[in-house]
């Protein structure tokens, strides 16, 4: 009878200051799992998506909390460029051997990989996650919180990612040769991360990698649109020489073209020249006098 009344006596105590027996709900969102922290530590069980009964505080003070693991496929980009960091100037670029237009020396290339992720299935992964990651508060939520893929990769992988990228594009010439390559360069980063993440037991699976934006330094892509010109110039000097020998007259069709320019410039200008064509044989030249 005694026991019963200090049974009695508890629960009303804990009902009159809204206690443990009391309902608080919270969303599981769909892409997530939950886990419930109990002030004795983790419960064992994992909540899909739906709602969760973190009933309400002890005499003590004391309540669980919820904290949500992001478990759906994530894309994380890696970013290498130039004006980068904090103060916006960082060299980020990965640096290529070279061997660009016939020259040699490092190239600097600016370039984006994707990597498709999602978190380990494997439970003893996931309770990995859940014991020694910190998770971010989520505002309007006071006893919930969540810890996401980008918050995963950042702690586990990131420097060994951006680490086997440089290393792996750095293998080729220029941007140039990157973007011819790119199946190729996928392929081995795909095949390099899986193994470098296996090695270090990462709590996260890699689905993809997506090389893009591969782009050389702005000096770099100066030079080649002055030596494209330039070729473009000489072939057009290697055309005309070779129409000449055809036909030595091309000449002639080449001065009357110049005079059409020149007349139509004038007539722009409201002053119209004469011309006056010479009649001493073939290839004779031509010139223009303003009226």
């Amino acid at each position: 009878m005694k026991k019963m009344l200090i049974a009695v006596a508890c629960a009303a105590l804990l009902s009159s200051c809204g206690g443990m027996n009391t309902s608080v709900f919270e969303n599981v969102p769909a892409g997530h799992i939950g886990k419930i922290i109990t002030p004795n530590g983790w419960e064992r069980s994992f909540h899909e998506a739906g709602q969760v009964d973190l009933r309400g505080t002890n005499a003590n003070g004391q309540q669980n909390s919820l904290v949500l693991l992001e478990v759906s496929a994530v894309q994380v980009q890696e970013h290498f460029a130039n004006n980068q960091g904090r103060d916006r100037n960082e060299d980020h670029r990965i640096v290529t051997h070279g061997n660009v237009e016939g020259t040699t020396g490092q190239v600097p290339v600016a370039v984006d990989v994707y990597l498709r992720m999602r978190v380990s299935p494997t439970p003893a992964l996931r309770n990995r996650v859940f014991a020694e990651m910190t998770p971010r508060a989520i505002a309007d939520h006071d006893r919930a919180s969540l810890i996401t893929v980008q918050m995963i990769y950042n702690r586990y992988v990131l420097q060994e990612v951006r680490s086997t990228i440089r290393r792996v594009l750095g293998a080729y010439a220029d941007d140039i040769a990157i973007n011819a390559h790119r199946a190729e360069i996928e392929a081995t980063l795909t095949r390099e991360l899986l193994l470098r993440m296996r090695h270090f037991n990462v709590p996260l699976e890699l689905q993809s990698v997506s090389l893009s934006n591969a782009a050389p330094d702005p000096t770099i892509s100066a030079s080649r649109i002055a030596n494209a010109g330039a070729a473009e110039r000489v072939a057009s000097i290697d055309r005309v020489g070779a129409a000449l020998q055809r036909n030595p007259r091309y000449v002639d069709l080449e001065q009357i073209r110049s005079m059409e320019r020149i007349a139509m410039a004038g007539v722009e200008k409201g002053k119209p020249p004469t011309f006056i064509i010479g009649i001493d044989g073939p290839g004779a030249h031509a010139y223009a006098a303003r009226q």
